[in-house]
């Protein structure tokens, strides 16, 4: 999401979050249905929403698995085997449909007019049989933000506006954590903002791969 997206989404999660949900999933459907590209929509894929950046920031993204291909009217349709569908493409549906959603949410004229003047980033690559991305995304789904031993040398104050601990963070292209003081209250304010609405579903199933889908004529469920 563009920065002036976040605080929109933030403060109206419940409407917000199945919002961009709905929106990317339509538009990788969009985009595989185009005969230049797949020439079906017919996909199977899942879905898992992260609201957290790497210091527990907030910025709220979705990660999608897919297979590679499409069910065709009579046959399975393989994708390109270095990419699924452009980028490009992508990042322009996903950016008209993202403001149909909040149009329909009521949300759209919180939304600075300056977010749909710029480019959204889509980054859309071919990661083989999916294990090294299942690898990365199964912790998220039930542990939350951090894991327990990223958190180290919070010191022993007996007020919380005193108290202060480490966060090991791994900044983008870099391969090891790097210590990140942090006071404690402000740790407490970044992890509450990734607190999900209640009931709210952080993983989501669609196309063949979702539980509803029908044996014949599939269903393109989400």
């Amino acid at each position: 999401m563009p920065p002036e997206l976040r605080a929109v989404l933030l403060a109206n999660p419940r409407e917000g979050y199945p919002a961009l949900l709905r929106a990317a999933s339509a538009s990788l459907r969009k985009a595989a249905a185009n005969p230049r590209h797949l020439g079906s929509g017919q996909l199977g894929f899942f879905g898992v929403l992260h609201t957290w950046g790497r210091d527990l920031t907030y910025h709220p993204h979705v990660h999608f698995v897919v297979a590679g291909g499409a069910i065709g009217l009579d046959e399975w349709k393989p994708s390109r085997t270095h990419y699924f569908v452009p980028e490009k493409v992508l990042s322009i549906l996903f950016k008209a449909k993202m403001r149909d959603e909040l149009h329909a949410a009521g949300l759209l004229p919180k939304v600075s007019a300056e977010a749909w003047r710029r480019d959204w980033t889509v980054d859309a690559t071919s990661v083989g049989d999916s294990r090294a991305s299942l690898k990365y995304l199964a912790p998220y789904v039930f542990r939350g933000p951090v894991s327990d031993w990223r958190v180290s040398g919070c010191n022993d104050s007996e007020s919380l506006a005193d108290a202060t601990l480490v966060l090991q963070v791994k900044r983008s292209g870099e391969r090891r954590y790097r210590p990140m003081p942090l006071r404690a209250d402000e740790f407490i304010r970044r992890w509450l903002l990734h607190v999900l609405p209640s009931g709210f579903h952080r993983v989501r199933h669609y196309g063949f791969l979702h539980s509803h889908a029908a044996t014949a004529g599939m269903k393109s469920g989400g």
